[in-house]
């Protein structure tokens, strides 16, 4: 871990964090630790359908104090366009908060759509949920 305060440790196998669970939908589960770095735990296929479910989750953690966030994607089956715009929006969010988003766990094929995409270049990544 580099301290950085947008990189915590995930929930460990029980789904357990810092905080307790601040808002959860079908496809995301936000935690908030300590510091106000919110930790999403994403599931499912994350697309035009379920995407504002991932925008509430954000909204929520902001509105109870997140100054970041760290978005674990290894039970992510599936992300479309609405996904990343859900990440763009939630970057700019947490900008004006001194945060940054960290996107952990993400397979191959999400890995290559941020690349074509070019989002590589604006968010970091971790290699595995446990970080």
């Amino acid at each position: 871990m580099t301290g950085h305060p947008a990189e915590r440790k995930p929930p460990d196998e029980s789904g357990q964090h810092d905080g307790d669970v601040l808002a959860e939908t079908e496809i995301a589960r936000g935690t908030l630790d300590s510091e106000n770095v919110g930790f999403i735990r994403l599931s499912g296929e994350v697309d035009h359908y379920s995407a504002p479910q991932l925008d509430t989750v954000v909204d929520q953690l902001l509105a109870s104090g997140a100054t970041g966030f760290t978005l674990d994607f290894a039970e992510v089956t599936f992300l479309d366009s609405a996904c990343l715009s859900s990440l763009v929006r939630a970057r700019r969010l947490v900008q004006p908060r001194g945060g940054e988003v960290v996107l952990a766990a993400m397979n191959r094929h999400a890995s290559r759509v941020m690349r074509i995409t070019g989002l590589h270049t604006i968010f970091r990544f971790v290699d595995g949920a446990r970080q």
